[in-house]
């Protein structure tokens, strides 16, 4: 697994050598049909949240369909926590180069056959110096998004809704056409 990268905030996977259409990304099981058009239009998927990333490559891919041949990525964002309790994290990184802040915060609980989550992620970051001490022109990066779910558990079967807002703004690094 790679990535082909475009910006801070546009980065596409690739496995074992494809990507994009010969590829399949899920989100918890459900299929991402927002990505697919050049290496300028990135997976919306936000990071925060996150409790397992699931790879599958090989014959297994394929029983998802022919633009699976590359493989799958499944974003897995639920949390197994003890029942009747809560819990949650804080994250906050400052990266310098581009003089910009990341930051989220989550908190999920389990109370018998209830259980819940709410995430919440914010960054923005401006536009980046490259080696020389140039800056890089629209190389700057915002979003934010809201994660939440709850659910119900009732004998052998779980059932859950979801919510999930994501409004990213990245910047598109181009060449200038003209002095």
């Amino acid at each position: 697994v790679d990535m082909i990268g475009n910006g801070g905030g546009i980065t596409t996977p690739v496995i074992r050598g494809l990507a994009t259409s010969n590829m399949l990304m899920l989100n918890n099981g459900l299929r991402l049909e927002n990505y697919q058009f050049s290496s300028d239009h990135p997976y919306l998927v936000d990071e925060s949240g996150i409790s397992q990333v699931e790879i599958i490559k090989g014959p297994a891919s394929l029983l998802n369909g022919a633009n699976a041949i590359g493989g799958i990525i499944n974003i897995i964002d639920d949390y197994t926590i003890e029942p009747n309790s809560v819990g949650g994290e804080a994250n906050l990184s400052y990266l310098g180069n581009a003089k910009g802040f990341s930051g989220n915060l989550g908190i999920h609980g389990n109370h018998g056959i209830i259980s819940w989550s709410l995430h919440g992620a914010s960054r923005g970051f401006k536009d980046f110096t490259d080696g020389q001490g140039q800056q890089v022109v629209n190389s700057r990066f915002k979003g934010q998004s809201i994660k939440s779910f709850i659910g119900f558990r009732f004998d052998n079967s779980l059932h859950r809704l979801r919510y999930e807002y994501q409004g990213f703004r990245p910047g598109m690094v181009n060449n200038a056409s003209t002095e």
